[in-house]
């Protein structure tokens, strides 16, 4: 097969939605998995492979489940016999102070955020393996480089991909697979209507409240259409020799700044300034 093959999982919306078409329009073989193939996005999806005539493939994906992981990567090795590119997109967050999280919370958080990146990773591999060639970008956020109250288990969850990214870039370098991870600041998705757990309105975290949304008012000149995130990550894709961090939007990479060149003490007595 002459043509580049694509996995992307989370493709119902958002920036997984943009970044199927994106590949898909530029003459990619492109699988974009979700858990409902019957959802909006979906459909939509669907209608404009239909109408454009391009190589848009829509398949069930769950990345919490191994055998539909397995099932699903099985499908696009026998049809295409090969995967140059694997998105890992899937993804939700939870907005509550952690100790009103649940282990429960916890585990839903990693097991999509986490865990479901790693298996379709352990999926793809054996086949990146033997050809020795092939990228597997995983999608982060700004809060996979930075904690702010609130987010915790989100964050935390965004961080450990960030290890787990670097980790597989040094461990897969021989066999000529490269690891990038994209951190966008805050875009127009989904995501946010997405967010689970929100925290509960007490007196005790009324000012973590208040703080936040003073914080994300100040907007930073943050670009809003997720296309932008999605061109990155086609450009990674083509990029024969992909750095490991892009971060994306002029918001993420201010914060980023800022938190790399504050102290721990000075960053509280900001959000208690905020309050």
């Amino acid at each position: 097969m002459n043509k580049q093959v694509v996995v992307i999982t989370g493709c119902s919306s958002g920036i997984g939605y943009l970044t199927a078409l994106t590949f898909a329009r530029n003459g990619w073989a492109t699988y974009a998995t979700m858990r409902n193939v019957q959802s909006t996005g979906g459909i939509k999806l669907l209608e404009i492979t239909q109408k454009e005539g391009i190589d848009l493939n829509i398949l069930a994906l769950d990345v919490t489940n191994q055998q539909s992981v397995k099932a699903a990567v099985s499908m696009v090795l026998t049809r295409c016999h090969k995967i140059d590119v694997l998105v890992n997109n899937a993804g939700f967050g939870y907005k509550a102070p952690i100790e009103q999280l649940t282990i429960e919370n916890f585990n839903e958080q990693y097991e999509t955020n986490v865990f479901g990146a790693l298996r379709t990773i352990q999926a793809v591999l054996p086949s990146m393996k033997a050809s020795k060639s092939g990228k597997i970008i995983n999608i982060s956020s700004i809060l996979g480089l930075i904690s702010v109250p609130l987010f915790g288990v989100y964050s935390s969850s965004k961080h450990a991909l960030e290890s787990i990214t670097e980790v597989l870039s040094y461990e897969l370098d021989k066999y000529n697979i490269r690891l990038s991870i994209v951190e966008p600041g805050t875009f127009e998705t989904e995501f946010g209507k997405n967010v689970k757990g929100r925290a509960h309105k007490t007196e005790e975290n009324k000012s973590v409240h208040n703080s936040m949304a003073r914080l994300m008012r100040l907007k930073i000149n943050r670009p809003k259409n997720a296309q932008i995130v999605a061109d990155k990550i086609y450009g990674i894709a083509i990029n024969p020799n992909p750095n490991l961090h892009y971060l994306v939007g002029t918001d993420a990479i201010i914060l980023n700044l800022l938190y790399r060149l504050t102290s721990h003490k000075f960053r509280k007595f900001i959000f208690r300034l905020i309050k």
